[in-house]
């Protein structure tokens, strides 16, 4: 393991030297190799490393009948290299978590689309004794712009930057106030994709039922005020966005488990059409037996970070994963996904209605905690009200990770 460590870090060490003073001035993460806030890395320090290898046959998401204009191959394998750094203590009712990763793509057809991007984060989860606690939080994600979000064929790196602070007050044992701010920024390298460009700010004020069996009800307002940083006209730039919501998660019985964001979103401005609706998730964990399992997940949202980056395309989805523990080291994953996705406005996710179909497998080895290796097969399909964006892609994996 030592002569793997070592190779890992020597490989990476010039890129994460080069580009850690960019992250950590910009303030930054989260992806596997820099420690995702979402699952945080196990107490104390560790080094992350991920490589990845892929084969797609539709790299750029073209109509079937449809070839690249410069003519070359529609098809290609890249790889992908991580390389992160993630920390995680307790100092008594302090918590403290950071990450800095740096990853590096590599095309063998198309060299014009390797990229090297950071990110990071820095989160302090705070507590005044019993009945004060919050969090403040900085993060960076840069990552290449999804072939399948724009009708160009060239190189479009996101680089999110979000700041974000947050108090709560447990005023009696089973309830607690709490108020937030958060700051965000979208900004591209490609000149082209400056009008999906946005600065936001937002604040939310909301209250929390949190009863004796662990599970959690809230309800929250959040009105944000954003612009987008080019347009027609200046005047049009400016957006407001008001959204209620109904928060909770619930153990619905010892095997399942339910969480969800419920509410109405209403938007206003920025040279683009309103809208005013339901919007949401809804995730179900189901676990019959110790090595099955299944989540559930049906949305509704506005601008959803998981398939598109321009905030004002709505999204609907049904995303089902089962999973089969076939012994203690070898895992077998599922994924289907029925999407359709709304935009009004002439955006790079393109106008009008699209529909995609996914199926993905997955069969992941896990021979110690610390590292496993996955092999995986995606297969996916969009009809679009314009047939330029029609497409279907097949893509095969290969992924190995590490933690040290």
């Amino acid at each position: 393991m030592t002569n793997v460590k070592s190779f890992c870090i020597l490989a990476l060490s010039r890129q994460l030297v080069r580009r850690a003073g960019i992250a950590l001035v910009s303030v930054v993460p989260a992806a596997w190799g820099a420690g995702d806030p979402a699952e945080p890395p196990t107490e104390g320090l560790r080094v992350n490393f991920a490589e990845s290898a892929r084969w797609e046959d539709n790299l750029f998401r073209l109509p079937d009948d449809e070839s690249p204009p410069d003519g070359s191959s529609r098809g290609d394998h890249w790889s992908q290299a991580s390389l992160g750094v993630a920390f995680d203590h307790a100092y008594s009712l302090q918590h403290i978590s950071a990450g800095l990763g740096v990853t590096d793509r590599r095309h063998a057809r198309h060299a014009d689309l390797d990229s090297t991007t950071t990110q990071g984060h820095l989160r302090w989860d705070w507590a005044l004794g019993s009945d004060w606690s919050g969090r403040l939080g900085i993060l960076q994600r840069e990552a290449p712009r999804n072939f399948a979000d724009t009708s160009r064929r060239i190189l479009s790196l996101n680089t999110l930057r979000e700041a974000n602070a947050e108090a709560a007050y447990r005023w009696h044992p089973a309830w607690r106030t709490r108020l937030g701010l958060t700051t965000r920024s979208s900004r591209y390298s490609d000149r082209q994709s400056r009008a999906s460009e946005y600065d936001e700010a937002a604040v939310e004020a909301g209250i929390d039922f949190l009863p004796r069996s662990g599970n959690r009800i809230g309800f929250g307002l959040r009105q944000a005020e954003g612009r987008y940083l080019s347009g027609p006209a200046a005047t049009d730039r400016d957006y407001q966005q008001s959204d209620a919501r109904l928060t909770g998660e619930w153990a619905l019985s010892g095997k399942t488990v339910a969480s969800a964001a419920l509410g109405f979103t209403r938007r206003q401005g920025g040279g683009r059409p309103d809208f005013s609706g339901p919007a949401g998730r809804i995730v179900v964990d189901w676990e019959p037996t110790g090595k099955m399992g299944l989540r559930t997940t049906l949305r509704r949202e506005l601008g959803s970070e998981d398939e598109v980056l321009d905030n004002d395309v709505v999204s609907r989805a049904l995303t089902l994963e089962p999973r089969w523990s076939v012994t203690a080291k070898l895992t077998l994953q599922g994924m289907a996904e029925w999407l359709q996705r709304n935009s009004d406005s002439a955006t790079d996710a393109g106008s009008g209605t699209q529909r995609t179909r996914s199926l993905g497998l997955g069969l992941i080895y896990q021979p110690r905690p610390t590292v496993s290796l996955a092999a995986t097969y995606q297969h996916a399909a969009r009809s679009a009200a314009d047939n330029h964006l029609d497409y279907t892609a097949q893509t095969v994996g290969l992924d190995l990770k590490i933690q040290f």
